[in-house]
């Protein structure tokens, strides 16, 4: 397929954000998805069988835009397409994974979801800080995340992104605007509609909110209430409330160490895409992401930050989370 904004933007916008969360004086830490488990195979099916068809649909508005080329409401509609369209190729996990590797970035490889591995770390103290949009790391029990977080670094820059704003959402404030317990609000969750089960038809954040609250955030009692029960999809129900739900004994997968940048895995990297598109875009950002001796040298003389890293008990929590790039394929 044909890049939009060029064949390396994704890696683009990594280097730009590494660059952007370590001038915080941060440790940016990636949590790369694992296998989702096989409950999810169903959606992840049908999001393949839309994208299909919405890529069907920009190839006929394609075509119409050969023959009308100044259409406005054609341009508008293909670019709303070439969006969902959008998919992140194995190729562009691998190259981005290379990057973060020698940017000395850490990485963290989750066993399953991302999201609920996220909720872990920062529960377990691994972490402080979660950037990402998608609000399951709530429901996996994280203690709050930022949302929008791109608009910080759109501000540093001295650019703005209105109407939108980075905001903090906390999930002992969403249960207290609830009036929930965490069980319950998981419950309700997964009956407004989750990647796991089935949706209920009729059956928004609205309904499921009423119904929890009436039920209680036993799946069964809910269920009791909607007529004849149906065993499996109760399970399928059961099983995904139990895949959500925060479990005290987890810790989450241990970050890799951050190291320093390794000036000869970069050019590598940048020498093997040469041949496909400039390379100049990224090579700036990249080098904004290599501190200078100065900074170098004021590193070695924060211990705490150096014990961090290295998983000292007595560290201080400076890690910063951002979510992956992009999963895996889905388990059968």
């Amino acid at each position: 397929m044909a890049y939009k904004y060029g064949p390396f933007s994704h890696l683009e916008t990594l280097a730009r954000e590494v660059g952007w969360l370590r001038s915080l004086e941060s440790v940016p830490v990636y949590v790369i998805d694992g296998v989702a488990p096989c409950e999810k195979l169903e959606e992840a099916e049908k999001r393949e069988q839309h994208r299909k068809a919405t890529q069907q649909k920009l190839e006929n508005l394609l075509a119409q835009l050969e023959r009308n080329p100044t259409d406005r409401g054609i341009l508008e509609s293909v670019s709303k397409l070439e969006r969902q369209c959008f998919r992140v190729t194995p190729k562009m996990r691998e190259e981005a994974l290379r990057l973060l590797k020698a940017l000395g970035v850490a990485v963290a490889q989750a066993p399953g979801e991302a999201e609920r591995s996220l909720a872990h770390m920062q529960r377990s103290g691994l972490v402080d800080v979660i950037f990402t949009e998608d609000i399951d790391v709530l429901v996996c029990g994280a203690r709050s995340f930022i949302k929008n977080s791109a608009c910080l670094m759109y501000e540093q820059e001295g650019r703005f992104a209105e109407p939108r704003f980075a905001e903090e959402v906390a999930l002992a404030d969403v249960l207290s605007g609830l009036e929930m317990t965490y069980e319950s609000f998981v419950t309700m969750s997964v009956f407004s509609g989750s990647d796991f089960a089935p949706k209920l038809a009729r059956f928004g954040p609205a309904t499921a909110w009423k119904h929890v609250k009436r039920f209680g955030e036993s799946v069964e009692a809910c269920f009791r209430d909607l007529g004849p029960a149906d065993r499996a999809l109760t399970e399928r129900y059961r099983r995904a409330v139990e895949l959500l739900t925060y479990a005290s004994l987890e810790r989450g997968p241990t970050p890799s160490e951050t190291k320093s940048p390794s000036q000869e895995e970069i050019e590598g990297l940048l020498q093997e895409i040469r041949p496909f598109g400039s390379v100049a875009v990224l090579r700036a950002y990249v080098e904004r992401c290599i501190p200078n001796k100065d900074e170098e040298d004021a590193e070695e003389d924060r211990p705490e930050k150096r014990a961090k890293v290295q998983g000292s008990p007595n560290a201080l929590p400076l890690a910063v989370v951002v979510s992956t790039v992009a999963p895996p394929p889905v388990a059968s």
